[in-house]
């Protein structure tokens, strides 16, 4: 590879940069890579970009499996607390059971 240095530059960028990284994991071909590493200052021919490939998928799997922050864990959490849900569910029971007719029992004597 001619310019290993770009890749590893290019790399690294791919890691500290979540919008970066979201961008070339959007690409649609070596060429869109090749345009996006122009953009920040990074000359990569397509060679590199072939060649490296693999380096560049991983770098992207890493990238998104950072770690969640709070506000995300909290959406992906559903942010309930388990004793509100119960004591929703056995007021809708028991609302439930109140509202059914009581039945009429009448004897025959």
């Amino acid at each position: 590879m001619a310019n290993e240095n770009n890749i590893n530059l290019f790399l690294e960028k791919l890691s500290s940069d979540p919008e970066f990284a979201e961008k070339a994991f959007n690409t649609e071909s070596p060429d869109d890579v090749q345009k996006l590493a122009a953009a920040v200052g990074l000359e990569l021919t397509m060679e590199d970009i072939m060649a490296s490939k693999e380096l560049i998928y991983q770098a992207l799997d890493k990238s998104s499996q950072s770690e969640l922050s709070d506000d995300e864990l909290e959406s992906v959490a559903g942010g309930f607390n388990v004793f509100d849900l119960t004591r929703n569910v056995v007021n809708k029971v028991e609302n439930m059971y109140n509202s059914l007719p009581l039945p009429t029992i009448s004897f025959k004597w």
